[in-house]
């Protein structure tokens, strides 16, 4: 910004607020049409693990769950606790092997506080936090479980304006998957660099024209992968 002429200043009279997190109503009540926000109003309702499955929810009883049915079954708890409940009963007498489930907080990142969980009696109800079926069978690459991180930029939502980096990450968790699931072990399930940098296993890409070597690769690597 600063290459471009802006400037830092304490007044009221600015262009742009950059912010890193939500901010509060009264800031938006109050623009002018010269002024700019990093963020949208109620932008958390995506961002927030618990809002975003309430969200998903509504748009499946919505537009039917034949079109939204890509995401596992969900639960926020304490609230939905009762349907929780009955439903991870019903799969512990179906298959109990196949009954786990992994506990996130509703509004935490890089991993803390994540854990799974095949009793119930293990699952802290007193926290807000989001619960899913565990997919027992990931979709694994060289052994390893991996999430993708992909950049995007949404500048307007009325008309809707969105802009797609093209490049972007690959994260693998540091150590292979086994169908015989080890809850305590983080670097199998967990992709997190945040986690998996802490691992003694863990391989550091040093070289940026060997993009497909480690446990993070460049998004352009995974797809030449996939090729």
């Amino acid at each position: 910004m600063e290459a471009n002429g802006f400037k830092h200043t304490e007044s009221h009279e600015w262009n742009i607020l950059w912010a890193s997190s939500s901010c509060k109503q009264y800031l938006y009540e109050g623009l002018n049409e010269y002024q700019k926000i990093n963020h949208f109003p109620s932008s958390y309702e995506i961002t927030r693990k618990d809002r975003l499955c309430y969200n998903y929810i509504k748009l499946q009883d919505k537009y039917g769950r034949e079109h939204f049915d890509f995401v596992p079954d969900t639960y926020v708890l304490p609230e939905e606790y009762g349907d929780f409940h009955a439903h991870f009963m019903k799969q512990k007498a179906y298959d109990p092997k196949k009954n786990i489930w992994i506990v996130k907080p509703s509004n935490s990142s890089r991993g803390r506080g994540i854990y799974l969980a095949d009793d119930i009696n293990d699952i802290v109800v007193e926290d807000t936090s989001v619960v899913s079926r565990y997919i027992t069978n990931p979709l694994l690459i060289n052994g390893h479980k991996f999430d993708l991180r992909i950049y995007v930029l949404v500048t307007s939502y009325e008309p809707l304006r969105v802009y797609v980096f093209q490049e972007g990450l690959a994260r693998f968790a540091s150590e292979t998957y086994s169908s015989k699931i080890d809850k305590q072990n983080k670097y199998t399930h967990l992709t997190n660099y945040s986690i998996n940098k802490k691992n003694e296993n863990f391989i550091q890409n040093e070289n940026s024209e060997q993009d497909d070597v480690g446990y993070k690769w460049s998004l352009t690597a995974f797809c030449k992968h996939l090729a």
